[in-house]
């Protein structure tokens, strides 16, 4: 049985303001349309609800895939999901770094980051250390001040050393 995964979600509170700029527009613009403010203000916040969600499902779909992949233990197939997400936001940078304008997140990890750790996390699920440690030295490499990576080498090297003792 796959273990639980662990889900990190850490907000980039900058891309708040983008985004509620985005939402007030959208209600604004309901306004414009509809007389009754609450209609106004349910169309606006449920157009950005659906974009929000429509783009990361378009955009971030392997992602998600990987995601579901990952909880279902089919890990081999997980980290082709991630590699094949690594390599559409490597190919379209721009849309990983406007993540908070392109895709409605408010993530502080980029989907690139998220992909190397998640491929470290599967392989980990499969007792394969070395290959986890390699995509998680791959993500320190791109991304130096990753604290997922950081503090999982950190723990699979003291668990080596242990192990050796």
């Amino acid at each position: 049985m796959p273990a639980k995964i662990p889900a990190i979600r850490e907000i980039a509170w900058s891309s708040a303001i983008p985004q509620l700029t985005i939402m007030t527009l959208l209600i604004g613009g309901s306004l414009l349309v509809f007389e009754e403010r609450s209609t106004a203000l349910f169309v606006g916040a449920g157009t950005y609800l659906i974009l929000s969600r429509g783009l990361k499902a378009v955009l971030a779909r392997d992602h998600a895939r990987g995601i579901r992949l990952l909880r279902a233990g089919r890990n081999d197939e997980a980290i082709a999901a991630f590699e094949k997400s690594y390599a559409f936001f490597s190919h379209h940078p721009w849309l990983d770094r406007w993540r908070y304008l392109t895709l409605l997140s408010s993530s502080a990890y980029s989907y690139r980051e998220l992909a190397l750790c998640n491929v470290a996390f599967a392989n980990l699920q499969m007792d394969r250390v070395d290959q986890a440690l390699g995509a998680y030295r791959r993500a320190l490499v791109e991304f130096p001040a990753c604290p997922m990576a950081t503090h999982s080498i950190r723990v699979l090297e003291m668990a080596r050393r242990d192990v050796a003792v």
